[in-house]
């Protein structure tokens, strides 16, 4: 009995399958995009479709790159793995991401994590749920 086996050819991001996600950048320059900081392939391979269908590039990753990040127009952050990121993101959104919308989210069933979020200042903060379903309209309430 062996492994599944998962076609991920149709993916545009690349990974280090390890304790730390490491940035492969398959980003135009200056193109506008969603940076989804997550350790979820699965959901960010939905994520990618709602956002590449938008017309954004998809970035991903444990963290915010390094270098320039005014393209970048949404941030969101998968609170179930990236929880530790709650007390920086905010200022490091606002500080490197111009006018990014970010976002945050998690299992329904962790509303530490949630409330922790909203305490720390996120804007917006879903369950997974609402934005699985919101994936088809969250992309374009914003001019790019």
């Amino acid at each position: 009995m062996g492994y599944p086996r998962f076609d991920f050819r149709h993916v545009r991001f690349e990974c280090v399958l390890s304790d730390d996600l490491q940035w492969k950048d398959m980003t135009e320059a200056n193109s506008p995009s969603v940076v989804f900081l997550s350790g979820d392939l699965m959901f960010a391979s939905r994520v990618r479709g709602a956002a590449e269908q938008s017309g954004y590039q998809f970035r991903f990753g444990a963290s915010l790159p390094e270098g320039d990040l005014s393209s970048v127009k949404f941030v969101i952050v998968d609170l179930a793995t990236r929880s530790k990121l709650i007390p920086t993101i905010v200022s490091e959104v606002v500080n490197r991401c111009g006018g990014a919308r970010l976002i945050a989210y998690a299992p329904h069933v962790q509303m530490d994590r949630i409330k922790a979020a909203r305490e720390a200042g996120v804007p917006v903060v879903l369950t997974r749920g609402q934005l699985d379903g919101s994936l088809g309209t969250l992309f374009s309430d914003l001019p790019k």
